[in-house]
């Protein structure tokens, strides 16, 4: 920059200065911190029911109030360790654009959901798990479409799979997020070490929240929000931590929809103090009180209370998945050949084009399934791009008449 430029720009910014940004960065002492406080279902879904079959309890969130006879089903599977309200936010956007009821379940093992061996989650046990619901529902007369991420996806294949064998239900369509045999049997041998990256426990949720944004698990905070309690539990009672998430009040303008079968919600003390207090971060230091403000009445020679002892963390993981490895290969063994052989429409979504495998790779181009790439995402696509996953999604059920559209939006071409 020229000298005559410097001072013409000078003269034209005449004194103005930069407000002084205070020692955390940012200016001015006001800024708030990011909240990562958790939110309740009843935000993004209108109903939880659990649906018992085979004396188990599935916990089933719902985004319309009722299914209506021939209506299409959106069934949407979790990954490993994740719940139902990782579809949270997805699901809700969902429901904007095509007309369709909208599903997310708990699978074994996982979430709200109660059954007899939660620890029996091999693909065969877990298949079986969606046709009971899908039975319990009364679906026979309505037109299913599978969505299902990383296990979720691979479990979409097993029970789709299954469907079409047996002829019980109609699966119209099929969509796999983020999973294909191939890298997903190449990423068991690393697995272990991935797991233990993580904290084995937190002390609040909204730590929790913070802690999953942070590490980059989940890249959308609206999302994690909502879906990082489904993935703990109460240390102390093995309960699941999502009952330690209020509901909206009805002063916000939100009303918290009933829960069909379900047990009303419990709150703890420390999920009504986190809620009450919403401005005070939990990493914020709070200035104590200088000497000259404390009372005059107050012995100041007195000796100061024991500062209080370290608190314990409260919530760990719903589900330790070291323990589920013996699973592993047959969630996802033959998974490739199983997807391409299904006799219905099928789209794969994927975080990166170096996932596919060789037999997708050749399916692919053979033109078997639709194939899109969503870009800037980690491995919870749904979650870190959920509009982007819905155009994909509803372009393809408009395209394949599976579904009517909602809303008028521009069909996005199949990928490449």
């Amino acid at each position: 920059m020229s000298s005559l430029q410097k001072s013409v720009l000078k003269s034209s910014l005449g004194n103005y200065t930069l407000p002084p940004r205070n020692p955390a960065g940012g200016f001015g002492r006001n800024r708030q911190p990011p909240d990562f406080n958790p939110v309740h279902w009843s935000v993004y879904f209108e109903k939880k029911d659990i649906v018992q079959a085979n004396g188990n309890k599935f916990c089933v969130y719902s985004v319309l109030p009722e299914t209506l006879q021939g209506m299409p089903v959106v069934t949407l599977l979790h990954g490993g360790g994740f719940s139902g309200l990782s579809w949270a936010v997805m699901g809700k956007i969902l429901s904007t654009y095509i007309n369709a009821q909208v599903i997310a379940i708990d699978l074994r093992g996982h979430g709200e959901t109660a059954t007899s061996n939660d620890d029996d989650l091999s693909a065969e046990t877990m298949a079986n798990d969606i046709l009971d619901i899908f039975t319990e529902l009364k679906l026979q007369n309505n037109p299913i479409i599978i969505v299902g991420h990383s296990l979720g996806g691979a479990l979409a294949v097993h029970s789709t799979e299954k469907v079409l064998e047996g002829q019980e239900f109609n699966v119209v369509a099929i969509t796999v997020i983020d999973v294909v045999e191939g890298s997903a049997m190449e990423s068991l041998s690393t697995m272990h070490a991935v797991l233990k990256q993580r904290p084995k426990s937190f002390p609040t949720l909204t730590r929790a929240i913070e802690w999953s944004m942070k590490s980059g698990v989940i890249k959308n905070r609206d999302s994690a929000k909502v879906s990082m309690p489904g993935q703990l539990k109460v240390i102390l009672t093995d309960e699941p931590a999502t009952t330690h998430v209020s509901p909206p009040s009805s002063d916000s303008g939100i009303v918290a929809q009933g829960e069909t079968g379900a047990q009303p919600i419990d709150n703890c003390s420390e999920a009504v103090s986190e809620k009450s207090s919403p401005a005070v971060h939990p990493d914020a230091i709070l200035e104590e009180q200088e000497e000259d403000e404390l009372p005059k009445d107050i012995d100041q020679s007195f000796p100061p209370p024991l500062p209080p002892a370290p608190s314990k963390d409260n919530y760990t993981w719903r589900i330790d998945l070291h323990k589920t490895e013996p699973f592993w290969q047959g969630w996802f063994k033959g998974m490739s050949s199983k997807f391409l052989s299904l006799q219905c429409p099928k789209l794969l979504m994927l975080a990166g084009v170096d996932r596919l495998d060789r037999d997708l790779t050749v399916g692919q181009m053979q033109g078997k399934f639709q194939m899109n790439v969503i870009s800037n995402v980690g491995h919870a696509v749904h979650e870190d791009s959920p509009e982007e996953v819905v155009e994909y999604v509803s372009a393809f059920l408009v395209r394949h008449k599976l579904v009517e559209s909602k809303k008028d939006f521009h069909p996005v071409m199949p990928g490449c």
